[in-house]
């Protein structure tokens, strides 16, 4: 196995640290409180966690990701509860739908050229930052 280079290990270190997190989370969580740990596999979780986690973040102007997580709760609410009656107070015409479903897909693939390009000027972050080892072979 290779070394990962200090972006892409400084992402690993970070995705292990979240699911170690979320592992000892559940582990000692759900040994007392049962109704949670069963809720944590409720397929509505994931939905919710997309939101959540983009509450989170620094707003970075892209309302692409707001207008997914939007129209893919709007394709959740019916599944939530005490819901019935009421309408989902965020619409979408089948037209804005078609509209940005293929805009993502184009968005999708310009962020694999992206991708493809920072890995070829050695590793660029999103700000263009190179490390010191990688720098003369990205001049």
């Amino acid at each position: 196995m290779r070394p990962l280079s200090g972006e892409a290990k400084r992402e690993a270190d970070e995705l292990y640290g979240r699911r170690l997190l979320f592992h000892y989370y559940r582990v000692f969580n759900g040994g007392l409180n049962k109704a949670h740990l069963s809720a944590l596999g409720d397929p509505l979780l994931y939905p919710w966690q997309h939101i959540v986690d983009r509450t989170g973040r620094q707003w970075s102007g892209n309302l692409m990701t707001l207008k997914g997580a939007l129209i893919r709760m709007t394709e959740y609410w019916p599944n939530l509860p005490d819901t019935n009656s009421v309408a989902c107070p965020v619409q979408f015409t089948n037209a804005e739908l078609e509209e940005f479903f293929e805009k993502e897909e184009q968005l999708f693939q310009l962020k694999v050229a992206v991708n493809l390009w920072r890995e070829q000027t050695g590793g660029a972050s999103e700000d263009g930052w190179i490390g010191n080892e990688k720098y003369e072979s990205a001049r």
